[in-house]
């Protein structure tokens, strides 16, 4: 006997999915999954465009704090802006602009210039500025006792090119205005030929820098300082010629008596030429703005450690650019117009002020005139590549002009263009000149 089977039919809910459900299902996954990669992708750009922008403008309030925090104080100490002794000669004298005492600047710095010369192990990017700042920085202004300075400055002396004074805690004997002296002990215990800027109470141009004498010096309480006696030399010492620049070569014979004392520093802020991996030149480059310490105007590094012919202060610096304002109109105000032209009164903002060669600035523009602003550029660029962004070739800052490479082409002195760049200027008051 045949038997049917009777057919049966699941139940609505129990029913699988269509091909063409699926399809449409995937299609639907596939485009969501799409938008929240495209998202995701477009968040992750964006952190890392922003982090990378954080890092540039940490290097450059770096940067800038170090340089225009020493630049405020330049010339404190009654440390000179430049020197201008009648007669003049035709020539500009040593100490005039752009070679000031208080601010100095090297130009557009040529293929192979050095810091550290003649050991060259230093080098500075090639057409980036150095700035050099010298003043009383760290340590007090203090008061020479009265009648205690004395000099010998007659050629033929046993003694010639020696003199001494002395200082105390009290800016007078039996006035209560303290004097710090701790570092000026320091220096004597230490054996340092520190510079001392010694002015006249007459007049602050009459002065003189010399080079302090530890071994003849004399300190009453070296743990704690109140009376000090300080020798020191103008001529056959360690930094003695370095020093004596500054004064003109020679003793000056208008310094009777010393009213102040100051320790002179000397700083250069550069940007050191540096590779990836050390000492490849064909490396990618990877320079870092670099403060340098100095006994000043000499190529010693200060307490004759290496180390500071670079202290770093900000990393991937590609430019560091120096424009100094200057007054060149007699009476007329400081004009803060910058275009360029005969009346423009900022030197090395445009290429004709002088050009990389080191032609030389105009003298008669320049040497006569007042120093009130010093405007720092400094222009950083970013860690990584942004394959998104790509900078213009050509890059002006101030009067140097240069072309970054094509994204793939190593560059000799700087990345190439998809690498991200800020720059920052800051223009400096000059207080104490």
């Amino acid at each position: 006997m045949r038997v049917q089977t009777p057919k049966t039919h699941a139940a609505a809910g129990q029913r699988g999915f269509s091909l063409l459900e699926m399809v449409i299902t995937l299609a639907i996954l596939v485009v969501v999954m799409l938008g929240a990669l495209a998202l995701f992708d477009m968040a992750s750009s964006l952190s890392r465009v922003q982090l990378d922008v954080a890092d540039m403008q940490q290097s450059l309030r770096s940067g800038q704090y170090d340089m225009v925090r020493l630049l405020r104080m330049s010339g404190r100490g009654s440390v000179p802006a430049q020197v201008l002794q009648p007669p003049l000669p035709a020539a500009a004298p040593v100490w005039t602009f752009p070679k000031g005492i208080a601010v100095e600047v090297r130009n557009k710095a040529g293929a192979n210039e050095y810091m550290d010369a003649p050991a060259n192990t230093k080098k500075i990017l090639p057409e980036t500025d150095v700035l050099t700042v010298r003043g009383v920085f760290s340590s007090p202004v203090c008061t020479v006792v009265k009648d205690t300075f004395t000099v010998d400055n007659l050629v033929g002396s046993p003694t010639y090119g020696r003199g001494q004074l002395r200082v105390i805690n009290q800016a007078l004997p039996n006035v209560p205005v303290p004097q710090n002296l701790k570092r000026l002990a320091e220096a004597i215990a230490g054996g340092v030929k520190e510079a001392l800027m010694l002015v006249s109470g007459e007049d602050d141009s009459i002065f003189q820098v010399v080079e302090l004498d530890p071994g003849a010096s004399n300190v009453d309480n070296p743990a704690n300082p109140t009376n000090i006696l300080v020798a020191f030399k103008f001529d056959g010492g360690t930094n003695t010629a370095g020093y004596l620049a500054f004064s003109g070569g020679t003793w000056n014979s208008k310094l009777k008596e010393a009213a102040y004392m100051g320790i002179i520093e000397e700083y250069k802020f550069y940007v050191l030429d540096e590779r990836e991996i050390i000492g490849d030149v064909n490396s990618p480059p990877k320079p870092r703005l670099v403060r340098a310490q100095v006994f000043p105007g000499t190529q010693s590094p200060y307490k004759g450690d290496v180390d500071n012919w670079s202290v770093g202060i900000a990393d991937n610096v590609a430019d560091l650019q120096v424009a100094l304002g200057i007054q060149n109109g007699g009476a007329s105000p400081f004009d803060l117009d910058d275009n360029g032209n005969a009346t423009d009164e900022w030197l090395f903002n445009a290429p004709g002020d002088v050009n990389g060669a080191g032609a030389p600035v105009d003298p008669n523009k320049w040497r006569f005139g007042k120093l009130y602003f010093v405007r720092l550029s400094t222009t950083v660029f970013s860690e990584r590549r942004d394959r998104t962004y790509e900078l213009p070739a050509n890059v002006t800052s101030e009067d140097h002009t240069y072309v970054v490479p094509s994204m793939g082409t190593a560059g000799a002195l700087t990345p190439d263009r998809t690498y991200r760049r800020r720059t920052i200027k800051t223009v400096v008051d000059l207080r104490n000149l």
